[in-house]
């Protein structure tokens, strides 16, 4: 409800709610939960590691009920170890869509169909805020953590039948490198094409480029050819093509096979397909994860953080 004028306004209700579908509710969280990537968060500094967990409050960060001026996304995760690390602290404008998270949550316990679209639009608006006020210091902690959130959020809502990716046509099948294999496999709900997977893989490389620069020069000049996240067809084309000539540059490719795995799939086409939020949703989940991907290489010295 909302308080207007000393009056008490009914926004949205839930009736009517039968123990199947909570259920239905608590497999669908149990089953998103289950996945690797949220799982052994880094804690705060002499803290133990944490998993991810979905609760309501995660859909109030990227849907706020309520005016916020500013918000701190360290404080969605309250309660779980680690989740008060300053490093995932970022303050941030953001919007209000009360009328927004009340129907996204009634969707939830009537089990209906939501608007895949407008939940994209509004992750991708909040990480792109979460992205622009970012630190060098933070080496892309505080958006991998945001981007993994909302995975989470849209894998639960993928489980309970509230959302469903767009489908394409079907492609020509490329064979990539196994570790990438298995994660698509994993998460084929929301990597069904070939574009799909070679943005996700360009968003890898980009991150692997933006460790080198933060290693090498204490800075990562390349954010700015991130155009802010806000991504479409041929600016995935040029970073990728940029991201390569940069490593080239620094003697330190050291992403060959990964670079020819995405030349690969991009060869089949249907990045045009794509969403603009799509496209920039998914570059930023493989920024996100690239050290689950990360090349050893004698020759490399890792970026430890």
């Amino acid at each position: 409800y909302a308080k207007n004028q000393e009056q008490f306004q009914l926004l949205s209700s839930v009736e009517n709610i039968f123990p199947s579908q909570f259920k239905a509710i608590f497999a669908a969280k149990e089953r998103a939960e289950s996945h690797a990537i949220f799982k052994d968060m880094p804690g705060k500094k002499g803290e133990e590691n944490y998993d991810l967990t979905f609760r309501f409050d995660l859909l109030k960060e990227f849907l706020p009920p309520k005016s916020e001026k500013k918000r701190d996304t360290a404080k969605s995760q309250k309660g779980d170890k680690g989740a008060s690390d300053s490093k995932d602290s970022i303050n941030v404008s953001v919007g209000v869509y009360p009328k927004a998270f009340l129907e996204t949550t009634r969707s939830i316990f009537k089990q209906e169909p939501l608007s895949y679209s407008f939940l994209l639009r509004r992750i991708i608006t909040f990480i792109r805020r979460i992205f622009t006020n970012e630190k060098e210091t933070d080496r892309g902690y505080p958006t991998k953590m945001t981007t993994l959130k909302a995975f989470l959020i849209l894998k639960f809502l993928y489980y309970l039948g509230c959302i469903k990716p767009e489908k394409h046509k079907v492609q020509k099948e490329v064979k990539v490198d196994a570790r990438y294999e298995e994660f698509f496999t994993e998460h084929q709900d929301f990597f069904d094409t070939n574009a799909k997977k070679s943005v996700f893989m360009t968003g890898v490389l980009a991150r692997h480029l933006l460790d080198i620069q933060s290693l090498n020069r204490g800075a990562t000049p390349f954010r700015k050819r991130l155009n802010g996240l806000k991504l479409n067809p041929a600016l995935i084309n040029r970073i990728f093509t940029e991201a390569i000539e940069k490593l080239e540059q620094y003697d330190q490719n050291y992403y060959r096979e990964l670079q020819s795995d995405i030349a690969q799939l991009m060869i089949t086409g249907g990045l045009e397909e794509l969403s603009n939020d799509e496209i920039s949703y998914l570059f930023t989940l493989g920024m996100s994860l690239n050290k689950q991907f990360k090349t050893k290489k004698p020759e490399e010295t890792e970026n430890k953080e």
